[in-house]
């Protein structure tokens, strides 16, 4: 059984056990998060509208860190720049601030919530 969910404006494919690594979450290390489920998969699968009616991904936080640093070019004319000096790019970079979670568990809703959802 799979599920996808939705952090950080990303969305990341999970399973029981998997550690996922995210932008930064407001949380310590060791403290539980739950993440909203947008679709569960396995031997049927269940899509949202937004987001699965009952379903849940629960996750701890193992650490807090700095990613790997990206970095990031702007290009110049040589016209403005010819005097100065005979780069044409300007660089810089930074180190986003990342999360990694393990998936501790992951609940799908039972079969009379499900009727209950599409009913509405």
């Amino acid at each position: 059984m799979y599920a996808i969910i939705a952090t950080g404006g990303k969305q990341y494919r999970v399973s029981q056990g998997d550690v996922i690594y995210v932008e930064k979450l407001n949380n310590e290390v060791n403290d539980e998060v739950t993440f909203p489920v947008l679709m569960l998969g396995g031997e049927t699968v269940e899509v949202g509208n937004p987001v699965v009616t009952g379903a849940s991904v629960v996750g701890k936080v193992l650490q807090q860190g700095k990613g790997q640093k990206i970095h990031i070019l702007k290009y110049k004319s040589k016209s403005i720049i010819w005097p100065i000096s005979f780069c044409i790019f300007s660089a810089s970079g930074k180190n986003l601030p990342i999360s990694s979670s393990r998936v501790s568990e992951l609940s799908s809703p039972t079969s009379s919530e499900i009727w209950f959802s599409y009913r509405l």
